[in-house]
């Protein structure tokens, strides 16, 4: 079999066994609903409803079904795209998730972004000048800066940045459709709160990989050689460094996603982050199963990413 065709044969491999994984996801956020207390029917009518009306609304609901039957029944409406209405309002799940999605793709991305422009090239540029005073500086910043979460960065950017020194809005979101000053405007703080603690982390590794690197014979060999600086870090010590980086990149992407609900609380923004902590205060079940599928499906595919994206940086892995 020629090389060629590996990496295509890798990525339909990897792509395939996210179907059962994908299977997996759906048994979880369906189980959601039976380990919710409470009858969905109750919460819905209220406490002074008759048990005829509960019923009712039970049946009419599907809830006096059998398990494995709800099961199939709500998958197979699933495969449809029908995600479900909420409990509380009707409203389509999937409209409800698609309206706020870009909210929460502005958030997650402007932090990511932030996370690789500022940590992998101090990383590098640290792994590759070795100092003691420097490391030890920057060891202390960094834990400083992992042990503070990110909701309490948030508030103190809001009192200081925001409302101390009015520089940028303390609360809201602008889509982009309104303009990109705004937009931007009311993007930096809460991308800033939720980044810090990922940057520090990614910059640990990065500056650990590249030591790591720049520490082997041939590297040695072209400083000998007196090769620039900048053709060492691009041509050999960014590549060569990259697979750890990428795997702690793929995990800090996903932990954003989770930790994204905080911060959007704290800054007033209306993402899928905040519509699943009002759903899972509101008990509404299938706006619950419907955000966690959504995440699910993400989170795989991002790691899917990560893990082919290990063939590019390392040759060796494509055999």
């Amino acid at each position: 079999m020629s090389t060629l065709r590996r990496p295509s044969i890798r990525l339909a491999g990897k792509t395939l066994l996210i179907a059962p994984v994908l299977l997996v996801v759906t048994m979880f956020a369906f189980a959601l609903s039976l380990l919710v207390p409470g009858d969905p029917a109750h919460a819905i009518l209220g406490e002074a409803a008759t048990p005829e009306a509960v019923a009712a609304l039970r049946a009419q609901l599907g809830l006096d079904q059998p398990v494995p039957e709800r099961y199939l029944h709500w998958l197979g409406d699933v495969l449809n795209g029908d995600l479900g209405r909420s409990l509380f309002g009707g409203t389509p799940v999937l409209d409800s998730i698609t309206a706020r999605l870009p909210v929460t793709i502005s958030l997650v991305g402007a932090a990511i972004l932030l996370t690789l422009v500022v940590a992998i090239p101090l990383g590098m540029l640290a792994g590759y000048k070795k100092s003691r005073t420097a490391d030890r500086i920057a060891g202390l910043l960094v834990s400083v800066g992992q042990a503070l979460p990110p909701f309490w960065v948030g508030l103190v950017l809001v009192a200081v940045v925001a409302l101390g020194a009015g520089l940028l809005p303390p609360y809201g979101y602008v889509p982009a459709s309104q303009g990109v000053g705004p937009y931007l405007e009311h993007l930096i703080l809460p991308a800033l709160a939720l980044a810090i603690p990922g940057t520090c982390e990614l910059f640990l590794q990065t500056r650990a990989a590249a030591s790591e690197v720049f520490s082997e014979d041939y590297v040695r060999t072209a400083r000998a050689a007196g090769l620039s600086t900048w053709s060492i870090l691009t041509k050999w010590g960014a590549k060569n460094a990259m697979i750890p980086v990428v795997t702690v990149s793929g995990l800090q992407l996903d932990r954003l996603i989770g930790v994204a609900a905080l911060v959007e609380a704290v800054f007033g923004m209306q993402g899928v982050g905040s519509l699943a902590v009002t759903a899972a205060l509101n008990s509404d079940i299938p706006t619950i199963q419907g955000v966690v599928l959504i995440v699910g499906g993400f989170v795989l595919v991002v790691n899917l990413c990560v893990d082919l994206s290990y063939t590019y940086f390392d040759p060796r892995l494509r055999s």
